[in-house]
């Protein structure tokens, strides 16, 4: 929990905003299956589309949220490479060693790289 938070305060240096919503306010069944449990959640907060990593693609059952009117759309993230203290650049780190190797240009780097790959179901 105490990531998250320290996540969230990085977000005004970076210019994003966004609302977190913690899964455990959710009263959900535990027998669901892990996308049926996801489904409710997006369901009971009125969003009608669900984007995730393009790996998840085998796991989800497409056909509860195609089934349910829902927008599946999955992604890929290609890492934007930077100055890392050494050497080689080591992709997938925590956005504090993007803010501690980049500092005020982090943001840039994020946003000029076209590093998402979308692909709608």
């Amino acid at each position: 929990m105490k990531l998250a938070a320290h996540q969230l305060c990085f977000m005004p240096t970076l210019s994003f905003f966004y609302k977190m919503m913690m899964a455990d306010i959710f009263i959900i069944a535990d027998d669901y299956r892990a996308d049926q449990k996801i489904f409710d959640m997006l369901s009971k907060i009125s969003s009608d589309t669900y984007i995730a990593e393009s790996n998840l693609s085998s796991y989800l059952n497409k056909s509860l949220f195609e089934g349910n009117n829902f927008g599946l759309v999955f992604f890929k993230y290609e890492h934007p490479a930077y100055h890392q203290l050494f050497d080689n650049f080591i992709p997938g780190l925590s956005i504090v060693d993007l803010l501690f190797n980049e500092g005020s240009g982090s943001e840039n780097i994020i946003k000029s790289n076209n590093n998402l790959l979308i692909t709608a179901n």
